[in-house]
This record gives structure tokens, C-alpha cells and sequence, in this order.
């Protein structure tokens, strides 16, 4: 399964880059984070409860950041899995400024296996296009309720339940 796609946030590159490099901010981002705890450098096993019908469950696994090129870049690996299947997969961030604001491009591939590899790959896309958007739509109120001069904490702790598309869709 391959992903990618865009956000536009309003905020500067170097805010958009601290807030995706801050294990509390991406706790209070992630759809379902229980747990992130860092366990070594740029590397983080988590807990993740999803709540979306095609990939119920809870799942646990290890997030490795590398190739990092501050404030514009960096690779992205995850290894995960549940009762219901494992996932696999990595991926590029890369943030551009333009007109003020920050813009995110995404893309990745993920390999999922076990029985939620058997619920479709559109049903698979459509979960990844909602979790997606939820995270980013979150991170966007996190960097807001910081340049407001909160902790980010104010901000909403667990983004909507309503699937939303991001800017541009993932690829097939």
C-alpha cells in the first residue's frame, strides 16, 4: 500500500519541525496514542487503540526516525502489530515554505499482513486517508495552541472520530 500526500499549516517551517520532533506533542496527535515512549535516540515504541472498523484494534510497535535534515526532512520507519495483523512500512516528510506558511509532503509504503490484510485494499486506504488527516489536523491545533502560548495540552487531545481526506489524496 502506498501513501502520500500534502498539508498546509500555518505556521512557520522551524515550528512545524519542533512540533514533529516532540514525543508529547505526537502523543497528543496520533489517533489512538496510549503510549510513546522513547527508547533511544530519534526511536520510540508506541501503543495505538484504532477505533476505525477495518483496523479495530490495539496495536504495539517501534517508530525509528533517520536521515533527519533539520528543519527540512526525514525518513520514517514503523513496525507494528496487533491481534489482527502486523504492519510494515516507511516514508518521507519534507516541509517547504511558502507564501508564510508550512507545507508538509508525505509518502510512504506500508506492507500489512494477518487478518486485516484480508479486508480490502480499500477499505485499508480509507483508514490510512482518516488516520492521516486526523493526526494532521491535530498537529495544526497543537502548533496553533503553541503560538498562542499554551503547552498544546489545551488543544484537542484526540482529534475527531469523522473521517476527513487530506489535501491530496493517497496514491494507490
Amino acid at each position: 500500500m502506498k501513501i502520500a500526500g500534502n498539508y498546509t499549516f500555518a505556521a512557520s517551517r522551524e515550528e512545524v519541525w519542533a512540533a514533529l520532533n516532540n514525543p508529547e506533542v505526537l502523543a497528543r496527535t496520533i489517533p489512538g496514542c496510549q503510549r510513546l515512549e522513547q527508547v533511544g535516540e530519534n526511536e520510540y515504541e508506541s501503543t495505538l487503540k484504532i477505533g476505525l472498523q477495518a483496523v479495530r484494534g490495539v496495536y504495539s510497535g517501534r517508530v525509528k526516525i533517520d536521515n533527519l535534515h533539520p528543519p527540512e526532512s526525514y525518513e520514517i520507519h514503523v513496525d507494528g502489530k496487533g491481534s489482527n495483523g502486523f504492519l510494515r512500512g516507511s516514508g518521507s516528510i519534507q516541509l517547504r515554505e511558502e507564501n508564510g506558511h508550512t507545507i508538509l509532503d508525505y509518502g510512504g509504503e506500508a506492507q500489512v499482513g494477518g487478518t486485516i490484510a484480508s479486508v480490502g485494499q480499500r477499505l485499508l486506504d480509507g483508514a490510512a486517508k482518516t488516520l492521516i488527516s486526523q493526526s494532521l489536523k491535530a498537529l495544526a491545533a497543537q502548533i496553533e495552541a503553541r503560538r498562542a502560548g499554551g503547552s498544546g495540552s489545551e488543544a484537542v487531545a484526540e482529534p475527531a472520530a469523522a473521517p476527513a481526506a487530506p489535501e491530496t489524496p493517497p496514491a494507490a
